[in-house]
């Protein structure tokens, strides 16, 4: 397990995900699983794939930086904004 990991030699896409749980959400704590789980390592892989649904399940916020191929492409795309459509959803009340 790593503890005390130098923020600064992380992957350009970890750090800002990073930023935003500390920051917006106040957590102290970040799984990772390409950080977290053995990428070569079959057995551990296994183990940690049978505890994800509580591993997810049990989180406070999580961030699918689904945008580059790779850990080093960052985490947010630049979008055409012209494109977007708002979209306004109406909670029932009480909610």
């Amino acid at each position: 397990m790593f503890t005390n990991v130098d923020f600064n030699l992380l992957p350009k896409t970890f750090q800002p995900a990073i930023t935003v749980a500390r920051e917006w959400f106040g957590c102290r704590y970040m799984w990772i699983d390409s950080v977290c789980i053995i990428q070569d390592d079959m057995d551990d892989w296994e183990r940690q794939a049978s505890l994800m649904g509580s591993t997810y399940a049990y989180s406070k916020v999580n961030i699918a930086a689904t945008c580059g191929s790779n850990s080093h492409n960052g985490c947010f795309a630049t979008r055409d904004t012209e494109s977007a459509r708002r979209c306004m959803i109406a909670a029932p009340p009480g909610s």
